[in-house]
């Protein structure tokens, strides 16, 4: 019963980014700034301590990015914070998150985990995945492939 509820729970999660994507950013590549442009959340970078927060306050609302994150991290840290800001059950008005929050094995943060599950869907979602992996196996063998993953 647990597991079909936990599944319940990552499909419903994966609908939400796949929707969000389809909406706000249906090519191929998620632009994750596009999709904060077009839902008017400000991104601010500032030395913080935690890795990002969101903050939504007098209908404004805001993804303070720590500056010193790179290029990749920041793309899945506001995708992260987009996930508290889109699951409707994360309805709090600010959320912290740091790394250590953020880790899949930290089983005392279920919505860290549930945004961070948005965060990749959105970012790489798992029908697109696995239709783009197979065709690469059917096409190519697999030193083919291991040298592509090294390139």
């Amino acid at each position: 019963m647990q597991f079909e509820r936990r599944e319940m729970f990552m499909n419903k999660i994966q609908a939400l980014a796949n929707e969000m994507k389809q909406f706000f950013s249906p090519q191929t590549v998620t632009n994750v700034y596009s999709i904060c442009k077009q839902l008017e959340i400000e991104i601010v970078e500032a030395p913080i301590q935690a890795d990002a927060y969101l903050e939504c306050e007098n209908g404004n609302s805001y993804i303070v990015l720590k500056e010193s994150l790179n290029s990749n991290r920041k793309k899945f840290t506001i995708a992260h914070e987009l996930g508290h800001f889109y699951i409707p059950w994360h309805s709090e008005l600010m959320f912290g998150c740091d790394i250590k929050e953020m880790d899949f094995k930290n089983d005392y943060a279920p919505r860290e985990k549930e945004a961070n599950l948005f965060a990749a869907e959105l970012l790489m979602p798992m029908k697109e995945f696995k239709n783009h992996f197979c065709l690469i196996v059917i096409q190519d063998s697999i030193p083919a492939i291991l040298d592509k993953c090294k390139s």
